[in-house]
Order: structure tokens, then sequence, then C-alpha cells
């Protein structure tokens, strides 16, 4: 059985979006490698945090043919910053700066270690641009975290390669076997997502289990609300705007002297109705004392209640059920 190669390259894409990334960041490492260094001092340094707004999109195909469907979610989450500044002086001109690293700061990234790394008052080492000496950091990526990312890269395609041969030879195995040919692809696609559901069941499994294992610390809910958010449908020239309501509970703890703002309380709800959100939000009024499981490698990951419910068994019977489905194809 030759190889499809479209679908092939289709499913290396992925690897190649991350090579792509990993190729700006040494892009952006070697234009710094001429840079100037000076000696500046750290003015600011403290934990800030702040609700970011972000959209996901997902395609819901027509039924019967018709057009498909774009939904368009919003979503809230509190994220967490290293707020640090410094200056340096250069030509007898003080700069203030507050880029640490290369990279856009997106929030949740080595908060704790950073702040810890450069205190207030602390001397430090400021890379700057010598045409601009106003454009300066802190520090570079680190090589060691760059050859990591490529060799996750290299075995991420490796896997891809190495599953898409194995599972074409699989399907080699059962034309030989299967009594109607025409049936293939049916039996394909059940098998492919029976395997899909099965891992992303395991995956949410694991999931828990590590967040179980986490250290804990006393947290203090401070502030509880309903923030309105919007989902939106787009099919065709038709868009409809749908209200949902989400419970804001924001909580606070402390790791090695900074103060963390959480939100994820590890059981979700969103509502179309504002009471049903209301009436989950005033479970967690101002001031109620909570016990988190934080990430001890990332503490602004935390969660309250580590836990997936019954999705991964609905998940497990419904990878079951599909995998029934094609063998009952394949016999029949």
């Amino acid at each position: 059985m030759g190889v499809n190669w479209p679908w092939l390259l289709g499913m290396l894409a992925l690897p190649g979006v991350l090579a792509a990334m990993i190729l700006w960041i040494c892009w952006q490492n070697w234009r710094t490698r001429h840079w100037h260094t000076t000696i500046g001092r750290i003015v600011e340094s403290r934990s800030t945090s702040r609700d970011v707004l972000s959209r996901s999109s997902r395609l819901v195909h027509g039924s019967e043919g018709g057009r498909a469907t774009v939904v368009t979610a919003e979503q809230i989450d509190r994220k967490n910053f290293a707020d640090i500044a410094y200056e340096y002086t250069i030509a007898g001109k003080t700069f203030l700066s507050r880029r640490v690293g290369l990279g856009a700061d997106h929030g949740n990234l080595d908060v704790v270690a950073l702040l810890q790394r450069y205190p207030k008052g602390k001397a430090v080492t400021v890379h700057y641009d010598p045409a601009s000496p106003g454009d300066s950091i802190l520090q570079r990526d680190d090589p060691r975290r760059l050859r990591t990312a490529w060799l996750g890269v290299a075995l991420l395609a490796a896997m891809i390669v190495g599953g898409f041969l194995a599972f074409d030879h699989v399907l080699a195995f059962l034309e030989a076997r299967v009594g109607n040919p025409r049936r293939m692809p049916l039996i394909t696609f059940a098998l492919v997502a029976a395997l899909f559901v099965a891992l992303l069941a395991w995956a949410m499994m694991r999931r828990a289990r590590v967040m179980r294992a986490w250290p804990t610390a006393q947290a203090v809910v401070v502030a509880s609300r309903v923030e309105r958010t919007m989902t939106r449908r787009t099919r065709g020239t038709r868009r409809t705007t749908t209200p949902v309501y989400v419970p804001r509970v924001i909580y606070r703890f402390r790791i090695d002297g900074v103060d963390i703002d959480g939100d994820q309380l590890g059981r979700m709800m969103r509502s179309t109705r504002f009471e049903a959100a209301e009436r989950f939000a005033m479970g967690f009024p101002v001031g109620k004392r909570l016990v988190v499981h934080y990430d001890p490698d990332e503490p602004t990951t935390a969660v309250v209640e580590p836990t997936t419910g019954m999705l991964p068994l609905v998940l497990l019977a419904i990878s079951v059920s599909l995998g029934v489905i094609a063998c009952a194809l394949a016999v029949l």
C-alpha cells in the first residue's frame, strides 16, 4: 500500500509550526549576539494579575450537506505576571525598561522564579542594542531549553510518521480480511475516532492523578462575581450572538513570598441564565478559605478540586462503542 503523502504532510503541519516558532526564537537570540552589556539596577519587582480575554473558534459541519457553522466562544482567565522594571545608564542618559526576555509575556510563566531572580535593588547585567539603547533585555533564551524544544519537535514528528506508517499497515491488513471493501472508510473512521477518544480519556485521568499529588496551599477568595461573555455562530452571511454568563471566583495564595491569583476550581460552569451562574458564584463568597493544589514547577498553575468527573468514563464508553462498531463492520 502506497503512502498517502497529502495526509502525512497534513499531520506533520503541527511539528512544522512548532519548528517555525523555535526558529523565530533562535533568530531573535542570533539578532542580539552583538548587543552590548552594561550594569543596571532593579527598581521594581512585584507580582501583578489581570483578566485576559481570549477567543476560540470551532467548525460545526452542517447536516445533509448544509453550510458549516463557525462557533466562536469568549473565555476569561486570570493571569499572573512578573512586573519587573530596571534602570541603566548609557552615555549619561538613564533608561527605564520592563522587558525581561525576548518573547512576549503571555502570563503564568516563570513568575515566581523571575521575581526571586530579580528582587528590587539587585544589580543586573543589561543587554542593549547599541543602535537603539532603549531596546534592552535582561536574559536571552537558554540554549539548553531550545535544544530540548528541538528534541521534542523531532520526537513528535517521529511519532506521527511511525504511527501513520503503522496505521497504514493495519489498514492493509484489514483490507485483506474485510468482507466488504466499501466499508473501509467507515471502519477507518471508527478506529481512528476510538483511538483518539481513548487517548483523550487517558490523558484527562492522568492529568487529574498528577494534580492530586501536587502540594497544597491555603487560599482566600478575593473576588466572586458573574461576568457576561458572548458566543457567536456564523453560518454564511447569517450571524447570531448568544450571551453566556460565567461565575468568576478569584482566589489568592502565597508561594515563596509571592502572591498568586487563580481562578481554576476544577469544575467549569457556564450558563445562558444569569441566575444559575449567580447561584454558583454565591457558593464562594469573598473571604472564604480554600485549599488549592499547585504545580511545584509553575505555581501559577493551580486548581481547587483536581477532578475530571464522569467525563473520562463517558469517553471510554464511546471509545469501546466505536471499536465494537468497527469490528462489526469488518466481520459482517
